[in-house]
């Protein structure tokens, strides 16, 4: 067998369940431990990244302050992430409508970014928000998600492809913005 095969060819093999699919840390523990793998071995070798790419974001909505006790919030913090308040003023409602970028990093904590912030919310954990009002009223409150009114994630890229080890070996174009094409 040649050192290349087809797309076509894993694609049958995944489908009728014999193909052999292995993690990245899967294939460099066993070579770790001194496992030897001809190119035919393996069919395939998943990767992911634990960090969080660009375009993911949180929008969150939740009560900082009773009705009318202010006009707007100007500036947000969680967990020392700038959030940006708004699009909504929810002006007089005490209500908070931000957004966090994924990857914004704390001014608090080390090594501590938009994702991290993101897990935590998700297993409970309590959060610490800063709040300034165009007043100049400051506000800190601790909240875990359930408190939240609204809370979303979304992302602008959800799907990439690792072009480092996409290579097209078919004679069809595979339409991508990263991977190799005939």
């Amino acid at each position: 067998m040649a050192n290349k095969r087809k797309l076509s060819d894993i694609k049958k093999k995944i489908h009728k369940g014999n193909a052999n699919v292995l993690t990245a840390q899967e294939f460099i523990s066993r070579v770790d431990k001194g496992e030897n793998f001809r190119f035919e071995d393996i069919d395939v070798i998943t990767t992911a990244t634990k960090g969080l790419m660009s375009g993911i974001m949180g929008i969150f909505s939740f009560r900082l302050a009773a009705p009318k006790s202010l006009r707007k919030f100007t500036e947000i913090s969680l967990n020392g992430i700038s959030a940006f308040p708004g699009p909504c003023p929810n002006e007089y409602l005490g209500i908070a409508d931000l957004i966090v970028y994924g990857t914004a990093q704390s001014h608090s904590r080390e090594n501590y970014c938009g994702g991290s912030l993101f897990r935590e919310l998700v297993e409970g954990k309590s959060i610490s928000i800063h709040a300034k009002s165009s007043e100049g009223k400051i506000i800190d409150k601790d909240l875990v998600l359930k408190e939240m009114q609204y809370a979303k994630l979304m992302g602008t890229r959800q799907a990439i492809k690792n072009y480092n080890a996409m290579i097209n070996c078919e004679t069809y174009q595979v339409d991508t913005i990263f991977s190799c094409l005939p």
